[in-house]
């Protein structure tokens, strides 16, 4: 009986501490939506801090070329876990030290070569 109440406790306790979305926001609540690949990343502090190649611009006046992207580390600070050399649709809030901001509580996806051409950025979902 003694472990079944700490595990309970416990997780209560951990999911506290979790990212918790109350909507994926869309294009029509962020600054910053396009295409880009991942290339490399560097940690800094609680960040890590994405160098994407933009492909494709949907939203902002960002260009074709490289640009930065910075995300919290942690998954449970609604960070993004990027992988490198892979394509992603970027939803972005904000620019912190000339990087783009984003985090998991955005409609940022994973894509594929072959759905760059395609692809039709999403909107907020309606409550």
């Amino acid at each position: 009986m003694k472990l079944s109440i700490f595990t309970i406790f416990f997780l209560i306790y951990i999911s506290s501490y979790a990212c918790r979305c109350a909507v994926y926001e869309g294009i029509d609540k962020v600054k910053y939506v396009f295409i880009g690949k991942a290339i490399s990343v560097e940690k800094e502090g609680d960040f890590n801090i994405f160098t994407f190649e933009v492909t494709k611009v949907f939203k902002s006046n960002i260009k074709v070329g490289v640009i930065k992207v910075i995300t919290y580390y942690n998954t449970a600070s609604c960070g993004v876990k990027f992988k490198i050399d892979n394509n992603y649709a970027i939803y972005g809030f904000k620019r912190k030290k000339k990087m783009i901001m984003v985090n998991s509580c955005s409609k940022t996806i994973k894509i594929s070569n072959d759905q760059i051409d395609s692809y039709k950025p999403a909107k907020t979902n309606p409550d």
